[in-house]
């Protein structure tokens, strides 16, 4: 029994001076966003409540009405704190309008992508003519399928806010585009709504907490200490039997 004692001491010890580990969650507003329009190649839709990702086919004098979605985080190496690391982060993006605005066009289940947008850009001057690189059509780096009703379009970006707040690589945001003729109206982050609803990113965090570490040495101590009490106890008692 007094064996026991001793041996549940010591991995009591043991198991205390592990890191007890926590989770924040940081919601982060979009601080700037545009969505170009081929049509009008040099249109600067600055101050537009709506964003659109959709692809629209060539007409019969080759023009199209497509559109692209790019969307910037205030997010870096200052986001969160040093003792932290990311384990999710998703991006979120109010589908809430349709074809509305552009007459009868497709309604078949729409496809949404997320990329990584590859240079700096800004709100203020970005159009059709001058977007940004994004990589080709297939480095998307999450995709929404079978879109056919309004609601959140959710895109997993955990590996790339990672690299932004670890500052292994630039932010220069993402960017929404679709491959389907659907007509995606999202809210921007000039719509007259809360912030939940415009474009927003939700980091989830581990927390690591620093507790006071005992040495190696200092252990075989306590369980010397542990093992010479226990036989003390077991001579007594046999004295006394």
């Amino acid at each position: 029994m007094i064996f026991r004692k001793t041996t549940f001491a010591i991995a009591a010890c043991l198991f205390a001076l592990q890191s007890p580990a926590s989770a924040e969650t940081y919601t982060i507003t979009a601080d700037e966003d545009n969505a170009p329009y081929s049509f009008i190649p040099f249109l600067v839709r600055r101050s537009n409540p709506r964003l659109y990702a959709y692809t629209d086919p060539p007409g019969e004098d080759g023009s199209t009405h497509s559109f692209e979605a790019y969307v910037g985080f205030p997010v870096g190496p200052e986001t969160i704190p040093e003792d932290e690391s990311v384990t999710s982060a998703t991006i979120s993006l109010i589908y809430a309008f349709d074809f509305d605005s552009f007459g009868d066009t497709n309604q078949d289940p729409g496809i949404a992508r997320c990329y990584e947008v590859l240079e700096a850009w800004s709100e203020n001057t970005l159009n059709w003519n001058n977007r940004p690189d994004a990589g080709g059509i297939n480095d998307y780096f999450d995709e929404i399928v079978d879109i056919d009703s309004f609601g959140a379009l959710t895109c997993d970006a955990t590996a790339l806010v990672s690299e932004w707040i670890n500052n292994s690589k630039p932010n220069y945001g993402i960017a929404l585009k679709s491959p389907t003729e659907r007509v995606l109206g999202i809210n921007s982050t000039e719509a007259e709504v809360i912030d939940a609803l415009k474009p927003t990113l939700i980091i989830q965090t581990e927390v690591v907490e620093a507790v006071p570490t005992m040495s190696p040495l200092a252990i075989v101590f306590l369980a010397g200490v542990l093992s010479m009490g226990g036989a003390s106890v077991l001579v007594r008692n046999r004295g006394n039997s």
